[in-house]
């Protein structure tokens, strides 16, 4: 079931607002640039944060990520920091290839 936004009593999707097929955008900006000199691998982790991230092992992999950071004495990290700091530390491994580049 979809939420509806109001608007003048017509209730709009707001699925239906989105109407960019982000797979093809990826998908061509990767074969324009095969060696990764512009964007370097953005695409690739654009298409899969589109497809696949939603997956029950990246859930779980997401949360205990969270739950390494989020210690007993750790507790004073809002919610947007904690989120940054997840997001930093799965991606450890991309954010050190693109330093050497």
């Amino acid at each position: 079931m979809s939420a509806t936004l109001q608007s003048n009593d017509d209730a709009v999707d707001p699925m239906e607002l989105i109407r960019a097929d982000v797979a093809s955008l990826y998908g061509q900006i990767s074969s324009e640039d095969p060696s990764q000199d512009l964007y370097g691998g953005l695409p690739a982790i654009a298409m899969a944060l589109v497809s696949g991230n939603l997956s029950e092992s990246h859930c779980e992999r997401t949360i205990s990520c969270a739950n390494d950071i989020m210690t007993a004495g750790r507790t004073l990290l809002k919610t947007e920091e904690l989120e940054m700091v997840v997001v930093l530390r799965m991606n450890k491994n991309y954010m050190e290839e693109a330093r050497q580049r």
